[in-house]
C-alpha cells in the first residue's frame, strides 16, 4: 500500500506542482495579454494622435496656401497699382517734355525779341546822337550867328550916334540929341524885336516845328534838360531886361515928349514976364514958332515909337506867354512820364519780387524733395533688409515643405508659389527703380525750371537796365510799355505754368506719399505674415518632435510586443509541452 501510495501521492504532487506552474502560467499570459491589449490601446490612441496630428498639419497647410494665394493676389493689385503709377509717371514726364519744348521756343523767342530790341535800341541811340549832334551844331551856329550880328549892330549904333553928335548944331543939340536917341533906340528895338524874333523862330522851330522835328526836340530837351532849362531861363532874364530897357525908354520919349510940350508954356510966361522989351519977344516969338514946327513933328514920331513899342510890348508878352506855357507843357510832359517811369519800376520791382518768390517756393520744394529722396533711401534699406528676412524665411519654408514632402504629410507646393517670391523681389526692385527714376526727373525739373527763373530774372533786370538807361528816349517809350506788357503777359503765362508745374509736383509728392503708406502696409503685411511663417514654423517644429516621439514609442511598443508575443509562444509551447508530459505519464501511471 504504502508503495503503492507513494507514486500516487507523487504524482499528485508531480500534478500539483504542475498544475500550479501551468496556473501561473496562464496568470502570467493573461497578464501578458492584458499588457497586449494596453500597448494595443496606446497604439491606438497615439494613431489617433497621428492622424488629428496630421490632420491639423493638413489645416495648417491649406491656411498658408490660402495665406500665399492672398498674398498673390494682394501683389497682383499691387502691380496693377504699380502700372497705374507708371503710367501716371510716363503722363507726367510727356507733359514735362511738352513743358521742355514750350519753354526752349520761348525761350528762343523771348532772344530773339531781345536781340531785335538791342538793335533798335542801338539804332535809336545813334539816330539820338546823331540830332543831338546836329541840334548842337546848329544851335550854336544859331547863337554865333546872333552874336556876331549883335556885335554888328552895335557897332553900327555907336557909329551913328557919334555921326548924330557930329552934325547936328549946339542950339538943337538937346532935342536933336533926344531925337537921335529916340530913333536909334527905336532902330535897336527893332533890331532886337527882329533879332527876338529870329531866336524865338529858332526856338519854336526846335521845339514846335511838327512830325518828326517835335519828336527829335523832345529827345534833345530829354536828355539836355539843365541845360535846356538854363537856356530858358536866360531868355526869360533877357526879355525882362529887354522890358526894363523899353520901360526905361519909353520914360525917356516921355519926359522928351512932355519936355517939348512945355516949352511953348515957358515961352509965353516968359512974353508974359518980359513985355517992356519988342525986340526979346519977337526972337523969342520967332524962335517959338520954329520949336512949335520942331514939337508938333516930333510928338508925331514920339506918338508912332509909343504904338510901335506898345505893338512890340505886346507881342514881347504874348511870345513870353507862349514860351511860359510851353515850358509847362513840357514840364507836365516830363512829368508824366516820370510818373510812367516810377509804375513801369514799380511794375518791374513787383515782377522781381514775385520770381523772388517763386524762387524760394521752388528751393522748398527742391529741399522737400531731397528729404523725399532720403526717406525713399532709407525705406529702401529697409525694403533690403525685409527682402533678405523674407528670402531667409522662405529659405527655410521650403526646407519644412521638402522634410513634410519626405514625411509623406502632405505635396509639393505648385511651382508659381514657389516663383513667388522671386517675382515679388523684381516688382519690387521695378518699383523701387521706377521711384528712383521719378526722382531724377523731378530733380532735372526742379533744376531746369530753377534755370528757367533765373533766365527770366536776368531778363526782367536787363529789360530794367535797357528801360533806365533809354528812358530819355521819348519816342521809344511806347515801344518800350508795349514790350513790359508783353513780358508781363509771359511772366503771368510763366506765373500760371509754374503754378500747374507746382500743383503736378504737389500731385506728385501725395503720390510717393500714397506709395511710401502702401510700402509701409506691404511692410507691415510682410511682417505680420513673417511672424505667422514663425508661428507656423514653430507648431511644424512641435508637430515633427511630437511626431518623432510618437514613433519612437511606437517601434518600442512594438519591439515589447514582439517579444511580449515570443515570449507568449514560448510558455504556450511550454504549456503545450507539460500537458503532453502530463498526459504521457497519466498514461504511464495508468
Amino acid at each position: 500500500m504504502f508503495s503503492n501510495n507513494s507514486p500516487d501521492s507523487d504524482s499528485e504532487a508531480l500534478m500539483q506542482s504542475l498544475r500550479a506552474e501551468l496556473e501561473e502560467e496562464r496568470k502570467n499570459s493573461q497578464r501578458a495579454q492584458e499588457q497586449v491589449e494596453a500597448f494595443q490601446k496606446r497604439v491606438q490612441s497615439l494613431e489617433n494622435e497621428k492622424t488629428l496630428m496630421e490632420a491639423h498639419l493638413a489645416a495648417a497647410n491649406e491656411t498658408q496656401a490660402q495665406e500665399a494665394q492672398k498674398y498673390k493676389a494682394e501683389k497682383d493689385g499691387l502691380n496693377q497699382e504699380m502700372a497705374r503709377l507708371d503710367n501716371l509717371v510716363k503722363e507726367l514726364q510727356n507733359r514735362l517734355h511738352e513743358e521742355e519744348e514750350t519753354g526752349r521756343h520761348m525761350r528762343s523767342k523771348y532772344e530773339a525779341d531781345i536781340s531785335n530790341y538791342d538793335l533798335r535800341l542801338q539804332t535809336l541811340e545813334e539816330e539820338r546822337e546823331l540830332n543831338v549832334a546836329q541840334l548842337t551844331e546848329a544851335h550854336e551856329a544859331a547863337l554865333s550867328r546872333l552874336q556876331k550880328e549883335h556885335a554888328d549892330e552895335i557897332h553900327r549904333i555907336q557909329e551913328l550916334l557919334i555921326q548924330a553928335q557930329s552934325q547936328h548944331t549946339d542950339s538943337h543939340h538937346d532935342v536933336s540929341k533926344d531925337v537921335l536917341w529916340n530913333k536909334v533906340s527905336k532902330e535897336h528895338y527893332n533890331e532886337e524885336t527882329v533879332t527876338e524874333s529870329a531866336v524865338r523862330d529858332n526856338y519854336s522851330f526846335d521845339v514846335s516845328a511838327g512830325g518828326f522835328q517835335d519828336v527829335l526836340m523832345e529827345r534833345y530837351l530829354a536828355s539836355e534838360g539843365p541845360q535846356e532849362s538854363s537856356f530858358i531861363e536866360e531868355s526869360v532874364e533877357e526879355h525882362s531886361l529887354m522890358e526894363n530897357s523899353e520901360t526905361s525908354r519909353f520914360e525917356l520919349d516921355s519926359e522928351v515928349i512932355f519936355h517939348a510940350s512945355d516949352i511953348p508954356n515957358n515961352v509965353t510966361s516968359d512974353g508974359d514976364k518980359s513985355k517992356p522989351g519988342l525986340s526979346v519977344v519977337h526972337s523969342i516969338e520967332v524962335h517959338q514958332a520954329d520949336e512949335m514946327s520942331f514939337t508938333d513933328s516930333q510928338w508925331q514920331n514920339s506918338t508912332s515909337v509909343v504904338d510901335e513899342l506898345n505893338e512890340c510890348s505886346g507881342a514881347m508878352d504874348l511870345a513870353k506867354e507862349l514860351l511860359i506855357q510851353q515850358c509847362r507843357d513840357l514840364s507836365e510832359q516830363l512829368e508824366e512820364r516820370e510818373r510812367q517811369l516810377e509804375v513801369l519800376q514799380e511794375e518791374v520791382r513787383h515782377s522781381a519780387e514775385e520770381v523772388e518768390e517763386a524762387r524760394e517756393r521752388w528751393s522748398k520744394a527742391s529741399e522737400e524733395l531731397e528729404e523725399a529722396k532720403w526717406e525713399l533711401e532709407v525705406e529702401r534699406e529697409k525694403r533690403i533688409q525685409c527682402e533678405e528676412v523674407i528670402s531667409q524665411k522662405t529659405h527655410e519654408e521650403d526646407n519644412f515643405k521638402n522634410i513634410l514632402s519626405h514625411l509623406q504629410i502632405q505635396k509639393q507646393l505648385p511651382d508659381n508659389e514657389r516663383l513667388m517670391p522671386d517675382n515679388t523681389d523684381s516688382n519690387k526692385t521695378s518699383i523701387f527703380l521706377s521711384i528712383e527714376e521719378l526722382l531724377k526727373e523731378l530733380k532735372e525739373e526742379n533744376a531746369q525750371l530753377v534755370q528757367k527763373l533765373k533766365c527770366q530774372e536776368q531778363l526782367a533786370k536787363d529789360v530794367h537796365e535797357q528801360k533806365a538807361e533809354h528812358d530819355s528816349v521819348n519816342g521809344e517809350l511806347s515801344s518800350l510799355q508795349a514790350q513790359r506788357d508783353d513780358y508781363l503777359l509771359q511772366l503771368e503765362q510763366q506765373r500760371e505754368k509754374n503754378q500747374a508745374t507746382s500743383v503736378l509736383l504737389g500731385q506728385r509728392t501725395l503720390q510717393v506719399d500714397e506709395a511710401n503708406r502702401e510700402l509701409e502696409q506691404l511692410k507691415a503685411e510682410v511682417e505680420e505674415k513673417v511672424g505667422r511663417l514663425q508661428n507656423f514654423e514653430k507648431e511644424k517644429t512641435e508637430l515633427e518632435s511630437k511626431l518623432t516621439c510618437l514613433k519612437e514609442n511606437l517601434t518600442n511598443m512594438e519591439e515589447e510586443k514582439a517579444t511580449l508575443e515570443k515570449r507568449l509562444q514560448a510558455l504556450e509551447d511550454q504549456a503545450k509541452s507539460m500537458e503532453k508530459v502530463l498526459e504521457s505519464e497519466l498514461k504511464n501511471f495508468e
